[in-house]
């Protein structure tokens, strides 16, 4: 049996706890960055949500600069908005070139009754874009969900699933980009 010296030992010990600390720093890096944005926004979503918006302009929209989105409902940073890439994204307010708003809502519109067991709802987004600087809407895009499930099973409604975060996210790169 072979004998490892001291100094192989706190080698092999520095080598692990290096390979453990790169993992717990990859693993954690996400969430901690999705903190401080939050964070940074934290008090101040009012700012974006409170303006005196100049009509809309036709077309399908653009965005200028980094992109911060809203869920308009909550008043609150939209999950969506951490899965847009670093260069489109805002860390902070200074940065902060265009809006999007996400009107989350469940409406029983444009739902064929005759297919559900009970009521059904679909979810349906409404985004709207926002030129920050000149305080105009340049574009919007309504998300739907997929149809509620025409079977139920037991008693109660049918809901849809609601469209995804990606989506949002597809919609606001397909923007043109103005400089």
């Amino acid at each position: 049996m072979q004998k490892f010296s001291m100094f192989e030992n706190l080698k092999s010990f520095a080598i692990m706890i290096a390979v453990f600390g790169t993992i717990i720093y990859l693993v954690s890096k996400p969430w901690y960055d999705a903190r401080a944005i939050r964070e940074n926004f934290q008090g101040k979503i009012s700012s974006f949500i409170d303006l005196d918006l100049d009509e809309y302009l036709e077309g399908k929209g653009f965005r200028t600069g980094k992109v911060l989105i809203i869920n308009y409902n909550d008043k609150k940073l939209d999950d969506a908005h951490m899965k847009l890439p670093n260069d489109m994204k805002a860390f902070f307010p200074y940065d902060v070139a265009t809006i999007v708003w996400v009107n989350r809502k469940p409406t029983s519109d444009d739902i064929d009754e005759s297919r559900l067991a009970g009521k059904g709802n679909a979810h349906v987004w409404l985004l709207t874009v926002i030129d920050f600087k000149d305080e105009t809407i340049v574009g919007e895009k309504v998300l739907r969900g997929s149809a509620p499930l025409s079977m139920t099973y037991g008693e109660g409604d049918s809901s849809d699933f609601e469209p995804s975060d990606y989506e949002v996210v597809d919609f606001v790169k397909s923007l043109t980009h103005r400089n």
